[in-house]
């Protein structure tokens, strides 16, 4: 009798031990998945508030000066060329001179760009194009055109932003789709040559869409040169894609 009440009391706990074992696992389970959500939530609006810039918005603009502005950049530099740490200060100050003092570096892109503004709002400019590539987790390299680059990619995504559409992957199908339907506006909508709009949404040269849908954008994109709204100019940049 003795060794059956103590087998019985044995096997009630080893069944506690379990249900505890269990419990915690599920508990810290649902603790880990619940940060990781917090987490990418506030990495997501940290994301959209880098990329959108609320905190130089046109009202409070005129509200910093000149130095405050150069700081504002200078962080956002610095931000961007952090994953070139493990090579060195020596390394990360190289790029980063080299951002503000190349040809093809971003002070300069935008002074040859936007001649026209003011210096508060050139660097607002600078500021914007710096937060986008921080968006984009890509680290500036100021030699070619690849600053002219991100800056077109900048507005195409902001154009898709203000339109409710995903502003990070505008070379998956349904944003390029987006795109060609509404390639006049889009046109309208930036401040560059409507023949690199047009490249921009070239299905043929896109590497994540499948041969499918290759030719489902091109179609869509035959459909739109004949819209009675579309500008000679832009026919023009469509007629002179490779076929």
């Amino acid at each position: 009798m003795i060794l059956k009440k103590l087998k019985i009391k044995r096997s009630l706990i080893v069944s506690l031990s379990a249900l505890l074992i269990c419990c915690t696992f599920t508990s810290t389970s649902f603790v880990e998945n619940n940060l990781d959500s917090k987490n990418q939530n506030n990495l997501d609006s940290e994301n959209q508030k880098n990329f959108y810039n609320d905190s130089l918005n046109a009202q409070n603009l005129e509200d910093l000066s000149v130095d405050q502005l150069i700081k504002i950049r200078d962080k956002a530099i610095d931000e961007n060329l952090e994953p070139l740490r493990e090579f060195g200060e020596d390394a990360i100050q190289r790029r980063k001179d080299s951002i503000l003092t190349f040809d093809f570096g971003l002070v300069a892109f935008v002074d040859k760009t936007y001649k026209n503004l003011t210096e508060k709002e050139k660097l607002k400019k600078q500021i914007e194009l710096v937060d986008y590539q921080n968006y984009m987790s890509d680290v500036i390299d100021p030699s070619g055109s690849l600053i002219e680059h991100g800056n077109e990619m900048y507005q195409i995504s902001k154009y898709l932003k203000e339109k409710g559409k995903n502003p990070k992957y505008y070379e998956s199908y349904d944003s390029l789709k987006f795109l060609i339907d509404n390639l006049q506006e889009l046109c309208d909508f930036v401040d560059y040559d409507v023949k690199n709009v047009v490249e921009s949404v070239d299905p043929s040269i896109k590497l994540y869409i499948s041969e499918k849908e290759k030719a489902s954008l091109n179609n869509e994109l035959e459909k739109v040169y004949l819209k009675d709204n579309l500008s000679d100019e832009v026919k023009r940049a469509l007629k002179a894609l490779p076929k």
